[in-house]
C-alpha cells in the first residue's frame, strides 16, 4: 500500500537522475516531497528503501514517499516536471485535474517546447521555467550519483521580473526551498536566454556523442566533430536570433567548447539512452531547432540531419547488430 503526504509541498514528477536528486536533497532538508513516476519498479524501490545519494551529496539514504497514482499528488504547491521532454504533455495532463488553482508547474527539462505545453495546459501565470546545471546519473533505481555542481536558473514563462515580497513571490519561495537544500539558485528575468544557452550545449554535444559512441571530450579531439559543433551552434544561434533571443556568437560557442572540455569524461544522457535502446530527446533538441527554423524562415540543415540520424538509430533498434557483425558474407 503506497503512502504519501496528505498535501506535499513539492511533487517531483519523474524519478530519473535529476528528479531523484531534487527529491532526495529537498526531502533531506525537511521539505514535504512526493515522487510520482509511472515505473512501478522505481516507485517500489524508493517507497521501501528511500533515495540513495552518492557523489557530491552523499553518501546518504533519504526517506521519500513515492507513488504511481496521480490522485495521491493532489494540491501540491509546486510540481517539478522532470520527465523526458517527449513525455511532458502526458505527465502534465495527468495532473491538471488534481492540482489546486494555486499550484505552480516548474519545468526543469531539456529542449524546446516544454514552455508551450505548460502554457496551454495550466496557463502562463502558473508556469515556471528552469535550467539545471547539475550533473547526475542513476546507478540504479532510487540510487542517484550527484556528479557535478552548477546553478539552477528560474524564471516565469514570459520573462517578467519577480513581483512582491519573498513571502508572496513564488519564484522567491521556490528559490528559498532549493537554497535550503544546498543548491545554487538564481532567479532571472531572462529565462528564455538561459534556456537557449543550455540548449546550445545539448544540441552540439549530446547527439554527436550518441552517434559516435564517445565521451564528451573526444568531440574536441577530432577536427570533423569540432567543425560540426561550430556549425550546429551557428545554426541554433541564428534561430534564437530570429526568435527574439539574441546571443553573442563567440561567447556562446566558447561556452559550448568549455562545457565539452569540463565534462570530457562524461557520457551524455543521449549516448546512454542510445546504448540502452531507449528513446532519445533529439526531436525536442536538434529537431525542435530545425522545426522552429522552418517556421521562422531560417536554415538549419545540419540540425535537421543530426536529428534524423539519431532518430534512425532508434528506428533500427529491432535489428540485431551482433548478427550483422557475425555475417560471414560481410566485406572483409
Amino acid at each position: 500500500m503506497e503512502s504519501a503526504p496528505s498535501r506535499p509541498a513539492i511533487v517531483v514528477v519523474g524519478a530519473g537522475a535529476i528528479g531523484s536528486l531534487f527529491a532526495g536533497l529537498l526531502a533531506r532538508s525537511g521539505v514535504s516531497v512526493l515522487v510520482l513516476d509511472v515505473d512501478r519498479a522505481k516507485v517500489d524501490r524508493i517507497q521501501t528503501e528511500g533515495i540513495e545519494l552518492s557523489g557530491l551529496s552523499g553518501p546518504d539514504l533519504v526517506s521519500v514517499p513515492a507513488t504511481t497514482d496521480p490522485a495521491s499528488a493532489s494540491g501540491a504547491d509546486f510540481y517539478f516536471i522532470c520527465v523526458k521532454a517527449y513525455d511532458t504533455a502526458a505527465a502534465v495532463a495527468a495532473l491538471v485535474s488534481i492540482a489546486s488553482p494555486q499550484s505552480l508547474f516548474v519545468s526543469l527539462q531539456n529542449g524546446l517546447g516544454n514552455d508551450a505545453i505548460l502554457r496551454d495546459l495550466v496557463g502562463r501565470d502558473r508556469t515556471i521555467l528552469g535550467t539545471v546545471g547539475l550533473g547526475a546519473y542513476l546507478a540504479g533505481p532510487g540510487h542517484v550519483v550527484h556528479a557535478g555542481s552548477g546553478p539552477i536558473r528560474l524564471g516565469m514563462l514570459d520573462d517578467r521580473p519577480s513581483q512582491g515580497s519573498d513571502r508572496l513571490d513564488p519564484l522567491a519561495r521556490l528559490a528559498t526551498l532549493l537554497g535550503q537544500a544546498g543548491l545554487d539558485v538564481e532567479v532571472t528575468a531572462t529565462i528564455r536566454e538561459a534556456i537557449w544557452r543550455k540548449l546550445l550545449g545539448n544540441v552540439a554535444i549530446n547527439p554527436l556523442t550518441a552517434l559516435l559512441r564517445v565521451q564528451n571530450g573526444t568531440l574536441l579531439e577530432i577536427a570533423e566533430t569540432r567543425a560540426l559543433i561550430e556549425t550546429i551552434v551557428a545554426e541554433a544561434l541564428a534561430v534564437a536570433q530570429a526568435d527574439g533571443v539574441p546571443l553573442d556568437a563567440s561567447t556562446s560557442l566558447a561556452e559550448v567548447i568549455d562545457l565539452a572540455r569540463r565534462t570530457g569524461a562524461n557520457r551524455s544522457s543521449m549516448l546512454m539512452d542510445v546504448l540502452a535502446g531507449r528513446r532519445t530527446e533529439v526531436a525536442q533538441l536538434n529537431g525542435a531547432v530545425a522545426d522552429l527554423a522552418d517556421r521562422l524562415g531560417v536554415a538549419a540543415p545540419v540540425n535537421r540531419a543530426i536529428s534524423l540520424l539519431v532518430s534512425a538509430l532508434g528506428s533500427r533498434g529491432a535489428l540485431d547488430q551482433q548478427t550483422i557483425e557475425k555475417d560471414p558474407k560481410r566485406d572483409k
